[in-house]
């Protein structure tokens, strides 16, 4: 019965040390898809866009790649490239540390606009962690 109880413990314990493991090591690690500001290192090809996030529609998987629908964005304003849309998909790869936004939220989206082959545009949208975001505030605020 000891025997069994001990077997049982040691099982879960290692259980959960192996699957934190895979979890996002913290806070500081999550990636958003939001840019507070334009990111220095954008290519002349990409779409920068200002959107606010809305509600996806019930679009799930990229059509054209292993990306994520992350959500749409309604375009507030064109900062660099080329779209006419009001609205866009944006996708990006989701993993442990990718950090979802909420309906509403305001902001820049910097990436790649490719067409489905149904004919819709989407945004394969780069992302930006924390730590990075808390980086940049801390440069702009040295200077």
């Amino acid at each position: 019965m000891r025997l069994a109880l001990l077997s049982l413990i040691l099982f879960v314990g290692a259980y959960c040390i192996a699957s934190h493991a895979s979890a996002c090591p913290g806070p500081g690690y999550e990636e958003g898809v939001i840019f507070e500001s334009v990111p220095k290192d954008v290519k002349p090809d990409e779409l920068v866009a200002e959107v606010e996030i809305t509600p996806a529609s019930g679009v799930h998987d990229n059509p054209d790649g292993p990306e994520n629908l992350v959500g749409m964005g309604r375009i507030i304003s064109i900062i660099q490239g080329d779209f006419e849309g009001t609205e866009i998909a944006i996708f990006t790869y989701l993993a442990t540390c990718s950090q979802p936004f909420k309906f509403g939220t305001t902001g820049i989206v910097v990436g790649s606009l490719k067409k489905a082959s149904d004919g819709a545009w989407y945004l394969n949208a780069r992302a930006e962690s924390e730590n990075a975001k808390l980086r940049k505030r801390n440069a702009e605020s040295a200077r």
